[in-house]
């Protein structure tokens, strides 16, 4: 398995204890892939470390990935075809650059960003 990343309904899912998504990411982690959750996600769904226990726990085996210039560049330009919102442009951007594939419970905004290109979708 390459390169997995996770959006906002990914970690609410996980959070939320869905068993596919613990399974996946167990699944993931034992192939020995680390998820990817760009910052931009984390920010979407944290609230209260206090109530997020297992969201805490679940984050803490990923890599957050922080938003950078370059990034924010290219989550822009793909904003430029349809205005989903930066959470969602910062996802594509990251399946884009990294290959691999995105859990997401919000499919269509994500394959509206992509456009022409190709990406891997697993929903949740």
């Amino acid at each position: 398995m390459s390169a997995i990343i996770y959006d906002a309904g990914a970690l609410i899912a996980a959070e939320n204890g869905a068993e596919r998504m613990w399974a996946l990411h167990k699944r993931a982690l034992a192939r020995g892939v680390v998820p990817v959750v760009p910052a931009t996600v984390l920010a979407e769904v944290w609230r209260d470390e206090r109530r997020q226990h297992r969201l805490g726990q679940f984050v803490a085996s990923c890599e957050v990935e922080g938003f950078n210039e370059t990034s924010a560049k290219a989550a822009g330009i793909l904003l430029s075809v349809t205005a989903h919102g930066v959470v969602d442009a910062s996802v594509v951007e990251c399946v884009l650059r990294r290959g691999g594939s995105c859990v997401t419970g919000n499919r269509s905004h994500l394959v509206a960003l992509a456009g022409k290109r190709r990406i891997n979708i697993i929903d949740i």
